[in-house]
């Protein structure tokens, strides 16, 4: 990410810096997420702004689409903390693919593979950390694929959610920002434990 910044010009979906299809990119989506739940910037925006954002500096489709699913998860469990989180994230990815299946044809394959992860989040499992090693969790895909799983599995409870996105062998910083930017979006400040923000340097 730092280095695609630094040049004099940032990448887009249709003139791309790069083909990174690291995750680095996606925390640029949350923001996205979150001005158009709060800040009065239209809704409509949500998905091509998602894009447009994680293609400043990651430009593989696969990447730059996930950072638009996971702009609308944002934006939507903001606005709707209440709803289910299984429903809003199927509707994420249905508005993606929606909008970007006719130019680029990964739009659509990418919608299938996020969407047997969250039906396999809906079987229990003994140990749901195998579970998550079994999705690699390396590229973009993967690691928001990560996150939705451990979101579901723990929705209620911010704590182990981030324990479980954490403890694999993938790009777990990677995986547990992008869950505690679902979670912590969805339950507010007041569903985190003390000491996940005692610690922080602007905590006053």
């Amino acid at each position: 990410m730092l280095d695609a910044l630094r040049v004099d010009l940032t990448g887009t979906k249709d003139r791309p810096l790069n083909r990174a299809s690291s995750p680095g990119g996606l925390p640029t989506a949350v923001a996205i997420g979150l001005a158009t739940a709060c800040k009065g910037v239209s809704r409509e925006l949500t998905v091509p702004l998602g894009a447009q954002a994680a293609a400043l500096t990651h430009g593989n489709v696969e990447t730059f689409l996930c950072g638009s699913i996971l702009a609308e998860i944002i934006a939507s469990v903001t606005a709707a903390p209440n709803d289910p989180l299984a429903e809003q994230f199927s509707a994420a990815i249905g508005k993606t693919v929606d909008f970007f299946g006719g130019q680029y044809p990964q739009a659509v394959e990418l919608g299938n593979y996020l969407r047997r992860v969250i039906h396999s989040a809906s079987s229990p499992v003994d140990d749901p950390r195998e579970a998550m090693e079994k999705l690699s969790c390396d590229s973009a895909p993967q690691c928001l694929a990560g996150a939705m799983y451990a979101c579901l599995v723990w929705q209620q409870d911010f704590d182990n959610a981030m324990i479980l996105s954490v403890n694999h062998s993938g790009r777990s910083a990677a995986v547990a920002s992008i869950t505690g930017a679902i979670l912590g979006s969805r339950m507010g400040a007041e569903a985190l434990p003390d000491f996940y923000l005692e610690s922080l340097e602007t905590a006053d």
